[in-house]
């Protein structure tokens, strides 16, 4: 009997090149007043993440941060230095959960200095690296401490209906098993290549009432932006959604659908799935399989890294300060959400069962994996 070969599953897990500003005498503030705060609010608040990467890509040095607020000041006000040169431009772009600092600068870098009244730093720089992801389709997942289970399951459901050939890990300091071991999970899945970036910072205050929903939770729009100038500029595709959420297969791939969009650029909607908790004992993506009304799950999208829109920042369910997003809205392209597939950082989401009914399309999808 001849066995089938299995691909060999290359890899990379790396860090990021970050500075905290905890023993200065300035932090940053939170704008949420504390009438309105949860009780951990201020415990899930990063007050001291100066920048989460510093990452030099050509004569470009990018610092992606969280939310300057109050250290804008001190940026504007104090000198940045390169090689021990002091650098006379430098521009700060201004997004809704992320602020990224640029410079010009010459290759390679060899020191970074930065000082004002109230900080002084002295910060390693992180180099691009598309070795793994050059020309693949990929797609960029945030995980903390998710069912390795989950992790394969969502991997193979992508190599199976949409060709994954990369996965892209935003780890947000995972406790429960180690980069090594998220490999061994993922070897015989069909992936041709893995990059864990480890992010050892707050993820942010979980959601509070408008006007303060979500704007504190810095982290991931930054993550999403240190992976595209760090290891995706050159990828074929690139898809961003969430551990419990899949892709639907569709005519050909949504890899293919974004490349041969006229933009290059796709934002999709989903539908939400449910586990029965009275008949299921193990939630997992096969158990996602009833039905609870039809309403929308937010926009997912995919993107060509290279096209149109390259220079567009990232964020959760598009791309910043993009006009007219509905425009690039598919329906040849849908998810499903699986709401119960989660560890439960925001809360728990039971659904009651009398109100579930049985989706046996996605049933049959789910089964086939």
């Amino acid at each position: 009997m001849i066995k089938k070969r299995v691909k060999k599953l290359e890899s990379n897990f790396v860090s990021t090149s970050s500075y905290t500003a905890d023993h200065f005498d300035i932090v940053r503030t939170p704008l949420c007043p504390s009438n309105k705060m949860t009780p951990y609010y201020l415990e899930n608040f990063d007050a001291t993440t100066l920048w989460y990467d510093a990452i030099q890509s050509e004569h470009i040095l990018r610092l992606v941060c969280p939310k300057l607020r109050n250290f804008e000041r001190e940026i504007k006000n104090g000198v940045f230095c390169i090689n021990n040169k002091k650098v006379d431009r430098v521009k700060i772009e201004r997004f809704r959960r992320t602020d990224i600092i640029s410079m010009q600068t010459p290759a390679p870098i060899t020191s970074l200095k930065f000082s004002s009244k109230h900080i002084k730093v002295k910060s390693e720089v992180s180099r691009t690296d598309d070795n793994l992801t050059k020309d693949k389709n990929c797609a960029i997942i945030i995980n903390k401490n998710n069912n390795l289970d989950w992790i394969k399951y969502f991997v193979k459901w992508h190599v199976k209906y949409h060709n994954l050939q990369c996965l892209v890990i935003l780890d947000n300091n995972s406790s429960a098993y180690t980069n090594e071991d998220i490999k061994q999970t993922l070897k015989q899945t069909g992936l041709s290549s893995l990059v864990i970036l480890n992010l050892p910072f707050l993820f942010g205050p979980a959601s509070l009432g408008k006007p303060y929903h979500n704007r504190e939770l810095f982290l991931q729009s930054s993550a999403y932006n240190i992976a595209k100038f760090r290891f995706l500029k050159n990828a074929r595709a690139v898809l961003c959604c969430d551990i419990d959420e899949l892709v639907l297969p569709c005519k050909t791939t949504v890899f293919d659908e974004t490349i041969m969009s006229r933009h290059g650029f796709l934002r999709f909607l989903g539908q939400y799935r449910f586990h029965n908790f009275e008949s299921e004992k193990n939630v997992c993506h096969e158990s996602s399989l009833y039905k609870n009304g039809e309403k929308n799950s937010p926009e997912k999208w995919c993107i060509d890294p290279k096209g149109k829109y390259a220079d567009y920042s990232w964020s959760t369910h598009g791309l910043e300060k993009l006009l007219f997003e509905r425009r690039f809205l598919t329906k040849k392209v849908n998810y499903i959400h699986c709401v119960n597939v989660t560890t439960g950082w925001k809360g728990k989401r039971k659904q009651p069962s009398d109100q579930l009914i049985l989706d046996a399309k996605i049933k049959e999808l789910l089964d086939a994996v």
